[in-house]
């Protein structure tokens, strides 16, 4: 299956423990494998005029993609602003499989 930008925008984001994330904003690509490394996720709730919360999904916790909604992972991370370090220490191989591979990033736009 293939999904243009254009309908991966705006699919509805859940935990594999139904929490409601948000919806897809956009996709990070490492330009030398041409593969989506991150996905850009706008939560929903809240007034995202003021200060839109983002999360940055690493590609590797999404265990389902479909046209009708995106399923990831349960586990992420708030982090402050100015403070945001986003690495996965699951990606750089010096964590346990439980490790945290979802930032979520607050007052970011």
């Amino acid at each position: 299956m293939f999904l243009r930008d254009s309908e991966l925008r705006g699919l509805p984001v859940r935990t594999v423990g139904g929490t409601r994330l948000g919806k897809v904003a956009g996709v990070i690509i490492d330009v030398e494998t041409q593969t989506v490394v991150q996905y850009a996720v706008r939560k929903t709730r809240g007034l995202p005029v003021l200060s839109p919360p983002r999360l940055l999904i690493r590609a590797s916790q999404v265990v389902s993609l479909d046209d009708k909604e995106m399923v990831v992972e349960d586990n992420t991370v708030t982090v402050e602003e100015g403070v945001g370090i986003e690495v996965s220490e699951r990606a750089a191989g010096t964590a346990p499989s439980g490790a945290v591979n979802a930032v979520r990033q607050a007052g970011r736009g």
